[in-house]
């Protein structure tokens, strides 16, 4: 009889090979896991806007059109939506918040005013921007609900876990959504012109976030 040999991948061939799955995971796991990150920034702002409506429609149904609801103060407004949302009753503090680009935001409207509450599933509401006559921003908005998806963890970046919604008197727009500007009547057609919504920073980041499922920037 023949004398057959086994094959076998030498020490080199398995060496060659475990370098070359090592650049490949080098290369390809920080892609993966950024697109994981974008992804579950994108899935809880859709959340935030979905508790945030949610709560508005129900507070409609209670007490009325938005326009008249007492927004005399962002305590006051903060308070009628914690009656609508399951709430951590944790003492929010505040910390640094990063502007789109990078650079540092201005947190001085989140923090210190009662205006903030946290969910029971560990995101950061903030009542900001009121105009008890809903022509705020030079359009149509009452007030702002200012949202951290994942509380303090970070990044603390606006367009990434830190995103925005209008409140008006028809009800709740994600922050960059255009809108009637003040003094035209959204209801009837009469539109005057249309005007963003959201501050400087890159809350305007969000409607982009809601409507295309997608942090590109």
């Amino acid at each position: 009889m023949l004398n057959k040999r086994k094959s076998a991948f030498t020490l080199a061939e398995i060496l060659v090979t475990l370098m070359i799955i090592g650049v490949i995971s080098v290369l390809t796991i920080p892609g993966l896991q950024q697109n994981a990150q974008v992804q579950a920034n994108v899935a809880a702002a859709k959340k935030a806007y979905s508790t945030v409506s949610n709560a508005t429609k129900e507070l409609k149904t209670a007490k009325g059109p938005i326009r008249f609801w007492d927004m005399s103060s962002a305590k006051t407004i903060a308070d009628m939506y914690k009656e609508r949302v399951n709430i951590n009753p944790y003492d929010i503090e505040s910390y640094p918040i990063k502007n789109v680009d990078g650079s540092s935001g201005d947190s001085s409207s989140l923090f210190g005013q009662n205006n903030s509450f946290m969910s029971a599933d560990g995101m950061y509401f903030f009542i900001t921007g009121i105009s008890s006559t809903c022509t705020g921003d030079g359009a149509n908005t009452c007030f702002r609900v200012n949202v951290d998806t994942n509380a303090s963890k970070g990044p603390n970046k606006i367009g990434y876990d830190l995103v925005s919604f209008v409140v008006t008197p028809e009800g709740v727009i994600p922050a960059g959504t255009p809108q009637p500007s003040s003094g035209s009547d959204a209801g009837n057609g009469s539109d005057s012109g249309t005007t963003d919504t959201a501050p400087s920073g890159g809350w305007d980041k969000t409607v982009q976030i809601i409507t295309e499922g997608k942090i590109s920037w």
